[in-house]
């Protein structure tokens, strides 16, 4: 809980994440713990993912242009 409020603390200094950070405290500060647990953990865990993710789908579109780049040299010659 307090790892919440250092972020709440941090997003609170920016007008437009404070009501953001308060809703979020709110909506946490109701759960049991086990969920407080869980929330923290997916809110830890999303971005993680989503670099994840982006990172795969940049080298997939590195490949495809590769293969294309090949293609378009053989039509050349």
């Amino acid at each position: 809980m307090s790892v919440l409020n250092g972020v709440r603390n941090l997003m609170n200094k920016n007008k437009y994440t404070a009501s953001v950070a308060n809703f979020i405290t709110k909506a946490v500060s109701s759960l049991p713990k086990s969920g407080k647990i869980g929330a923290i953990a997916a809110l830890i865990a999303a971005p993680v993912i989503a670099y994840a993710g982006a990172k795969q789908l940049y080298q997939m579109g590195q490949i495809d242009q590769k293969y294309t780049d090949r293609a378009g040299m053989q039509t050349i010659v």
